[in-house]
């Protein structure tokens, strides 16, 4: 069930912001800083182990692309976002982005959008959320398989708070 950005509680969307592009409002597709940062630590590292991606990207990736890391793919994404940017407003890219995105499965059922995994994981509609449930939630995004809330409940424990820290201070 698709939602506007006006039913989107504020405690979804700024943890999504705080956590996976607090530049988010400034910049417009790509994150040249961010960018920067994943190249430093890749070359440090030898091989892709940080990404520089804004949230535009990430969703032009879930969209349209492979999870495959290589520079083509990469590209392609960020002439995505730029042209994403250009013709959409940012509530515009957080409504798809929280619409679309995969927040893993439960009992067998693929959960697409933010609307259905909290109705799968608190089994309420998300402006009934605690603000802590939707920073579970928003942690979840990160890798909904290793931070499932049936089989590592620890390691989402600790995701929550870090997500929830973050949202603190970026937004």
């Amino acid at each position: 069930m698709k939602k506007k950005f006006s039913l989107i509680p504020s405690t979804i969307w700024k943890g999504l912001l705080g956590t996976e592009d607090f530049r988010f409002l400034d910049h417009r597709g790509v994150d040249p800083i961010a960018i920067a940062r994943a190249i430093v630590v890749d070359i440090a590292a030898m091989k892709f182990v940080q990404g520089g991606s804004t949230l535009t990207q990430q969703l032009m990736k879930n969209l349209f692309l492979t999870n495959k890391r290589n520079i083509s793919r990469k590209i392609t994404e960020l002439i995505y976002a730029i042209y994403i940017e250009n013709v959409m407003a940012k509530e515009e890219i957080v409504t798809l982005y929280l619409n679309e995105v995969f927040w893993g499965t439960f009992q067998g059922i693929y959960l697409k959008g933010y609307h259905a995994a909290s109705l799968a994981y608190f089994n309420k509609a998300p402006k009934y959320l605690s603000e802590f449930e939707a920073t579970i939630l928003i942690g979840l995004l990160k890798g909904p398989n290793f931070y499932s809330p049936l089989k590592k409940i620890e390691r989402l424990k600790n995701r929550a708070n870090a997500v929830y820290k973050l949202s603190l201070i970026h937004i």
